[in-house]
């Protein structure tokens, strides 16, 4: 065999070896980079003796760019959490609703930790939690309040800085159906 040959070959073999590293190295750089960035959604939703509140938030190392939210109750789309809450029945609560999500969307970008409260309800002002106790009128509003939780999903599609597409829906009944109880034995402590 020529011994330029069997060089020759040898080059092209290490040269092919090399360039298949390079790629493979290329891939695995750039995926690494795209998760770096990932935005990851989280639904922070809060229960105490005195406050239930809902949060949409970016617990990733990335931005989210939002790009629609839907509030479904009962299968029916709503344009904010208010109508599913508006009710008189409800005289010991005082709801705050983020009524206009038009600021976060179509383009609303949220930054590493960045968060917005969808929904935020807590005792009216003057309401002494030592009076609820006795009071069987607030243990039909919490049993009320929760009932309208499990009725509730929202779903919200986001993206990347890549363009990389997301959907994530919240069935809020998984997240308050437990708490029902600590409230109304936090509220008779």
């Amino acid at each position: 065999m020529n011994p330029e040959l069997i060089i020759a070959t040898s080059a092209a073999v290490i040269a092919a070896f090399a360039a298949a590293a390079n790629i493979i190295s290329t891939v695995l750089q750039q995926q690494h980079n795209k998760n770096s960035v990932l935005p990851i959604l989280d639904f922070p939703c809060c229960c105490s003796s005195h406050t239930m509140s809902v949060k949409i938030k970016n617990a990733g190392t990335g931005p989210m760019i939002v790009r629609s939210l839907e509030i479904l109750k009962d299968g029916k789309m709503q344009n904010s959490l208010r109508p599913c809450f508006e009710s008189e029945d409800m005289k010991y609560i005082e709801p705050y609703y983020s009524t206009n999500y038009g600021f976060i969307l179509p383009d609303g970008v949220f930054t590493s930790n960045e968060d917005f409260s969808l929904l935020y309800l807590t005792l009216r002002e003057g309401v002494d939690i030592k009076e609820l106790r006795r009071d069987n009128c607030f243990c039909q509003t919490v049993t009320r309040i929760v009932d309208t939780f499990r009725k509730i999903y929202i779903v919200v599609e986001y993206e990347d800085v890549y363009k990389t597409k997301f959907t994530r829906g919240l069935d809020l009944s998984t997240r308050f159906s437990k708490h029902k109880d600590l409230l109304l034995t936090a509220s008779s402590n």
